[in-house]
């Protein structure tokens, strides 16, 4: 269970950070769901900004990707879907 706590947190964070950043410098309403359903932790992350996440490959040259790189390699699954006038982030962490 602590891993599952860990990466719940990890993701989280990770998600929430991009939020705040892609919203910059206006800002705009974020939103964090966490769900527990059987076998899995659904984690929801949503902004107002339209522009969907890019998955990239994180290099010492470009500090940029990490975050993502991160969400997509501790979730089962994880994708994004577009939220009235922006976009929800979700990953879905298993129960073990």
């Amino acid at each position: 269970m602590l891993n599952l706590v860990d990466d719940a947190q990890t993701v989280v964070s990770e998600l929430v950070t991009n939020a705040v950043a892609a919203s910059a410098p206006g800002g705009t309403d974020i939103t964090v769901r966490l769900r527990r359903e059987p076998g899995r932790v659904v984690i929801e992350v949503g902004d107002q900004v339209e522009a969907l996440p890019i998955l990239r490959r994180p290099s010492l040259a470009d500090p940029r990707g990490y975050g993502f790189f991160l969400v997509a390699s501790m979730s089962e699954r994880w994708g994004t879907r577009r939220d009235d006038g922006g976009k929800v982030i979700w990953s879905e962490l298993v129960v073990a």
